[in-house]
């Protein structure tokens, strides 16, 4: 009895090692299985989805040895093989095709090409002809721009340029116009040599003496001399400034007739203070009366 025992503890043994290494077959076998590269292998060659593990053994149940499975794998690995040869070949007729389509295409794009250069060529000519007039035309603007510009540089502004050093006493030189005719502005440089682009960075005195050298300069052009009449246009000038515009106005006075309107005392001391000829007249209650230099200022304080 004890022998048999003996045995049959020596049985269980064996049964529960072969058991342990089933067990770790099995799991071996699982995680081999749950690979997705196998798992998709599956799917292709079994679309019913049956469990991935109970398939392998499904296919090694089909086969008596290693040797027949892998016979099989060689024989589909060559067709395989040749479906992929297959494939490539395909493409490449799918490419000559659409070439071909895309050169067809192009040879009707040519033709439709080829007949709007014909119509369009039919109407080139008035076409052409109306361009050459208009280029022409922009020629001589171009040509008459340009002249005037110059002249304006070298006659207009001329006497503004020196109205100009005189009034700022040697800070600015010469006035240039501006390019953009449709623009009334100027640019003008510094005694330092730097040029200023427009007047809008100037104070509104020296903006003001700006384009007062301007106006006289281009009056002084007319002939024959007409008059000038000045209505408070110096209201924003200080002293200096305002001394030196009455000495060029009174310069002016001996060939121009010259009017000038205002309401302030100082304008009639610097007046008299340069001596030339004046008559002074009085506004009040709508009436003019003749008056002297004295009289006249100690009414407008």
């Amino acid at each position: 009895m004890v022998e048999a025992y003996l045995a049959l503890c020596a049985g269980r043994e064996e049964l529960l090692a072969l058991r342990r290494k089933m067990d770790s077959l099995d799991h071996s076998l699982s995680r081999a299985a749950s690979a997705d590269r196998l798992k998709a292998a599956v799917s292709l060659l079994n679309p019913q989805g049956s469990d991935t593990v109970r398939y392998f053994f499904t296919c090694y149940e089909q086969y008596s040895s290693r040797e027949a499975l892998h016979a099989v794998y060689e024989k589909k690995f060559l067709e395989v093989r040749d479906l992929e040869e297959q494939i490539e070949q395909n493409r490449e007729a799918i490419q000559k095709t659409k070439s071909e389509l895309d050169r067809l295409a192009l040879t009707s794009e040519l033709e439709q090409a080829h007949n709007r250069i014909q119509q369009g060529r039919a109407g080139l000519y008035p076409v052409a002809r109306q361009y050459a007039v208009w280029k022409a035309a922009a020629w001589l603007c171009q040509d008459i721009r340009n002249r005037f510009m110059g002249n304006m540089r070298e006659e207009l502004l001329k006497n503004a340029d020196s109205l100009l050093v005189e009034l700022t006493s040697g800070e600015y030189h010469r006035i240039l116009p501006n390019e953009d005719l449709r623009n009334p502005d100027f640019s003008f440089s510094l005694a330092d040599g730097s040029v200023e682009s427009s007047t809008d960075v100037l104070s509104r005195g020296t903006r003001e003496q700006v384009f007062l050298a301007v106006r006289l300069g281009r009056i002084m052009e007319i002939k024959p001399a007409m008059p000038i009449i000045l209505d408070d246009s110096f209201a924003n000038f200080d002293p200096p400034h305002l001394e030196r515009a009455v000495s060029i106005l009174c310069r002016m006075s001996r060939t121009h007739q010259i009017f000038i309107l205002t309401c302030h005392p100082h304008l009639i001391h610097r007046i008299m203070e340069n001596g030339e000829p004046c008559q002074y007249w009085q506004l009040e209650h709508g009436q003019f009366s003749r008056s002297d230099g004295d009289s006249l200022m100690r009414h407008l304080r």
